[in-house]
């Protein structure tokens, strides 16, 4: 018998199979003691490779990235969402949209000519409403036949 098998036998009578101890004490590798010792490695279960993984991050669809990034299209939505029975303020739309449309691209985005007809500057002020009411609001005022 080899030296170095007694002395993993020995040391193994008095720590039990505890391989992992015994590599410490004695500086041997671990799959030597477990040779020796017959002592089988526990092994961590391996993954069923038949089965697609799932990737650790979500991917997003670039219909997600339009939606929260097409700042026009947002708008749109809210003035149908929000303003279907009345009218409000710029700065209180500006103030519901907050969420929505980041402050530096407001102003590019509200003044684009595609809300043209959903904006009304009346007195100084500059109201949103859906196309259908800001009509009804000019004829009030005498501005639209």
């Amino acid at each position: 018998m080899k030296t170095e098998e007694k002395r993993i036998k020995e040391a193994a009578k008095r720590l039990g199979n505890d391989v992992a101890r015994i590599a410490h004490n004695l500086g041997i590798q671990r799959h030597v003691i477990r040779r020796v010792l017959g002592v089988e490695p526990d092994l961590p279960a391996r993954p069923d490779s038949s089965k697609p993984r799932k990737p650790k991050v979500k991917i997003r669809s670039l219909a997600e990235f339009a939606a929260s990034h097409d700042y026009t299209a947002i708008l749109r939505a809210g003035i149908c969402t929000h303003l279907a029975e009345g009218y409000i303020t710029d700065s209180e739309l500006r103030n519901i949209m907050a969420e929505q449309i980041p402050t530096r691209f407001w102003r590019e985005t509200a003044d684009s000519d595609e809300f043209d007809a959903n904006r009304f500057r009346h007195e100084g002020k500059v109201l949103w409403s859906t196309a259908a009411n800001i009509k009804a609001m000019k004829r009030a005022v005498g501005l639209a036949t």
